[in-house]
């Protein structure tokens, strides 16, 4: 007992009127694993619950973000004063370092408390859709100073916390229901626009990512008498905002199998050039 005493009492490092003693050294690397070991765990625990259940809450991962940045701080806090280090002293002796790195690092500390804003909040949660930028993504992680989202080309970006914040961003996922999409189909003036209008339906129809109950039923609205074409527009709900242009991508093709079926054409911008002789010229001149 005296000789393991005597090990664990062992000095490591010795620097003026401290020293870091190998018990000590045991004891933060206790801390650590123990800290990692459970936020792991908790971790695991809600991916298996969100996998079993689909009503999911995923603030839930808001919160245990926030709730493992907080748990390392304290085992951070215990860690410095088992070696002997404390921390309202360090900081206290150190004002005028801190505050020159403040000044350096102000847009970091900017994405900080946004991202503590929007993990509080909940208004934006891992997996949700938004539109930012004008581009729309898939949220996969959000931590203390960015977010990571991945877009329609399977792409992962970095976004930092602040322009979330600031921007004006649209939630897909807030609408739990259905959202309604829009595709526009130009016709020539002398077309049958019943059978547009039933070949259209048709198309919307037959995609099985397309809601087809009585509240969602796909329409046809013909929206405008344009300069060269009847502008349809094709109506339809669907659950899956985030892939939808492959979803109208697919629709489209269809459109255009049965609008080459039936001979209907789709017209495009055309203009009228008249050529005058002289004569006519001259006659104009006259006049």
């Amino acid at each position: 007992m005296k000789e393991l005493k005597k090990i664990l009492n062992y000095t490591l490092l010795e620097i003026g009127n401290w020293d870091l003693k190998l018990k000590a050294l045991l004891i933060i690397i206790g801390i650590f694993i123990a800290t990692k070991l459970f936020t792991w765990i908790v971790y695991r625990l809600l991916q298996h619950t969100k996998k079993r259940n689909d009503g999911f809450d995923t603030r839930y991962f808001s919160l245990y973000q926030l709730g493992k940045y907080f748990l390392w701080f304290i085992a951070t806090y215990f860690s410095l004063n088992i070696m002997g280090v404390h921390l309202g002293v360090l900081l206290a002796s150190s004002t005028a370092i801190f505050v020159g790195i403040g000044l350096g690092f102000q847009q970091v500390f900017k994405d900080f408390m946004s991202g503590i804003v929007i993990l509080v909040e909940g208004t934006i949660q891992v997996g949700h859709v938004i539109e930012i930028n004008d581009m729309v993504v898939r949220v996969t992680d959000i931590h203390l100073r960015t977010t990571k989202v991945i877009n329609r080309d399977d792409i992962f970006m970095i976004v930092p916390n602040h322009k979330i914040i600031e921007q004006s961003v649209i939630n897909w996922t807030h609408n739990t229901e259905s959202t309604r999409f829009l595709i526009q189909v130009n016709t020539g003036f002398g077309e049958d626009v019943k059978l547009v209008r039933q070949l259209l339906i048709e198309s919307v129809m037959e995609e099985e990512a397309v809601l087809k109950d009585e509240e969602h039923t796909p329409n046809v609205r013909l929206g405008n008498f344009g300069e060269y074409a009847l502008e349809f527009e094709l109506l339809f709900w669907s659950h899956r905002m985030f892939r939808i242009e492959n979803i109208k991508s697919n629709i489209r093709y269809r459109i255009m199998e049965k609008f080459q079926a039936h001979n209907i054409k789709i017209p495009y911008p055309y203009r009228e050039i008249q050529i005058l002789s002289n004569d006519k010229k001259n006659e104009g001149n006259n006049r």
